[in-house]
């Protein structure tokens, strides 16, 4: 994974290398293409009750990766489709419930808890918008947007723990032009997601976390 994620990083700095020594037309501007590449680290917290059964993970992944590709419009708005990828590595808990008009009961006498990974990718739809649209301003380049789509979540070691999941992820941050063409910054957001397919029969999930992701945006 650490090799992916190099790579990656690699082709990506390289392909904005080259595209910023293209002529712009619109420097320091939001229009056309847009596509941002970014890494960074999140955490996430994870529990999943049937009638019969519980599982809980919370973990830390401090590989993530998340693409998005898409259009600017007017120096003010970004529409785009995101994609991200998170190995986490953290601890877990599982055992035997009962649960009743969606109240669970737990019984810690037979439950089992250790080290565990967990998977989890993100697929959307979403939009940033820039306010600041001086770029002589100290605020040019601050951020708000938000996205909405499909989640799988899914743990390495206890086959009980998976989810296919609707999400919504909330964001703001701040970029910094480097070029006519080319901004980095960082960014910080806050996703949930709700099940949506069950991957197992009657189960409820609740999932939640942060990123905090260091940002290659182009356009």
């Amino acid at each position: 994974m650490k090799k992916l994620f190099l790579a990656v990083f690699f082709l990506c700095t390289s392909v904005f290398a080259d595209s910023s020594t293209n002529k712009n037309p619109y420097p320091k501007q939001h229009r056309g293409f847009y596509s941002s590449q970014n890494f960074g680290v999140s955490f996430i917290d994870f529990e999943k009750h049937s009638d019969d059964d519980y599982a809980k993970f919370s973990g830390v992944s401090p590989n993530l990766m998340e693409f998005r590709f898409g259009i600017g419009i007017g120096n003010v708005i970004a529409f785009y489709t995101q994609f991200n990828l998170g190995t986490y590595i953290g601890s877990s808990k599982w055992g035997d419930s009962d649960c009743d008009d969606e109240i669970c009961r737990t019984y810690d006498d037979e439950s089992s808890s250790g080290d565990a990974s967990f998977v989890r990718t993100y697929v959307a739809f979403g939009t940033s918008v820039y306010p600041f649209r001086d770029t002589s301003s100290a605020w040019n380049g601050f951020f708000v947007g938000g996205s909405f789509g499909y989640s799988l979540d899914a743990s390495l070691i206890n086959t009980n723990t998976q989810s296919v999941d609707l999400a919504f992820t909330l964001e703001i941050g701040k970029d910094w032009w480097v070029s006519d063409q080319l901004s980095l910054g960082v960014g910080i957001s806050y996703f949930r997601a709700f099940p949506q397919f069950e991957a197992l029969s009657d189960l409820t999930n609740a999932v939640q976390g942060f990123h905090l992701l260091f940002r290659m945006t182009r356009g």
